[in-house]
């Protein structure tokens, strides 16, 4: 290969890797289509830097790959796929003073070619990079801050990190639920958050919404916004992660802020609104001020807030629906009997099964067989 030697100074290198080929080499990254690619060589300078094709030419699903050793015997780095918004990516390493690094640009599928718009950046970590070094959040007030200086997150169970910046905040419980939110007219910022729980950063698990299942606007927000919202329980610590999707840096700025709200008051199923079995009658709801359940019904769960009514069974087959004019969400619903702390499955209809003729959003209408007298709980998620 012939790496053509750059400097960490930012400058942006247009080009294409229309007319390179697939060269087979002891490839031990994580991305190993055979693609053909294009390399740089860069010198390290004893600190952090990063390479990214996170600009407007680039037009096809770039691969970086980062190597050290000799072009005989490369030793991977890192490799980064969508590392920003769209198909661009971006890695970031820790480098070795006067070792040379090859990056290799290529692309995620066989075959795959395109522009690009790529650089190199020395890079400062910001002091919340980590998560152990998360800034308090205060609650009841604001918090300016900007992507600058944000790098990738490690993966969680329930957060596999997406390889996009991301910066660490933090907050104590106070017995109540409490939304984060990015809200303000002059936040530039277009990503998501993760809540997570724990006494440490080494013990963190998920709370609230998921960031796998997409990211959650602040209902309350007249601008773009993020959000995300949980029940803080007192005296524990809870860690917010944002996570840029745009790799914008000082130019993705935020403020956040963190309020009380009140939850729906049918939230948990033990508060479960009851409703009479009766023709179209059209009971109104919402889920904007609900919690994640966290609940699976056959080989169905659901991550999204919902809330819960219940009916009381005639021995006939009952139908509930949420197709409505009024819908505006990809609604679900799952129904089961038993107990609140012992519930059993029933039915579970996602929103893509039952197309919904009077709304845009996909509709659910779940059929069960009931017993007469027995009580079945309705979570509409």
């Amino acid at each position: 290969m012939d790496a053509v030697q750059i400097q960490a100074d930012g400058q942006l290198l247009i080009g294409n890797t229309n007319g390179a080929i697939y060269e087979d080499f002891n490839n031990n990254c994580l991305y190993k289509a055979r693609s053909p690619g294009v390399w740089y060589a860069v010198v390290g300078n004893g600190g952090m830097l990063r390479a990214d094709t996170c600009s407007e030419v680039t037009n096809f699903d770039t691969v970086i790959s980062v190597y050290s050793g000799s072009c005989e015997d490369l030793q991977c780095v890192g490799a980064n796929d969508d590392g920003c918004e769209s198909v661009s990516s971006s890695i970031t390493w820790l480098s070795e003073e006067g070792v040379t690094y090859f990056v290799r640009v290529s692309g995620l599928n066989d075959g795959q070619t395109g522009d690009y718009g790529f650089k190199v950046v020395s890079f400062v970590p910001a002091v919340n990079d980590g998560c152990d070094g998360a800034i308090a959040l205060p609650i009841g007030g604001t918090l300016s801050g900007t992507m600058e200086g944000a790098t990738s997150s490690s993966d969680y169970p329930c957060y596999s990190g997406y390889e996009r910046p991301s910066l660490w905040y933090y907050l104590d419980g106070t017995g109540t639920a409490l939304k984060v939110s990015t809200c303000s007219p002059n936040t530039t910022f277009n990503g998501g958050m993760q809540a997570f729980g724990g006494t440490t950063c080494s013990d963190l698990e998920c709370v609230g919404l998921s960031f796998e299942v997409g990211s959650y606007a602040d209902f309350d927000c007249p601008y773009p916004s993020a959000a995300t919202w949980f029940l803080a329980e007192a005296g524990l610590r809870y860690y917010i992660l944002v996570i840029d999707g745009s790799l914008d840096g000082a130019d993705s700025t935020f403020t956040l802020n963190v309020t009380e709200f009140e939850i729906a008051a049918n939230d948990v199923c033990e508060t479960a609104i009851p409703i009479a079995v009766s023709d179209n009658e059209v009971v109104e709801g919402s889920t904007i001020r609900s919690l994640p359940d966290n609940i699976t019904c056959y080989e169905y769960s659901s991550y999204a807030p919902g809330v819960w009514y219940s009916v009381t069974g005639t021995g006939n087959i009952l139908v509930a629906s949420t197709c409505s004019s009024l819908l505006n969400f990809e609604s679900s619903i799952f129904v089961f009997s038993g107990g609140c702390g012992d519930l059993e499955c029933v039915a579970a209809v996602m929103s893509s099964a039952y197309p919904c003729s009077e709304s845009i959003y996909g509709g659910s209408r779940a059929s069960f067989r009931t017993e007469v007298g027995v009580q079945y709980y309705v979570l509409v998620t």
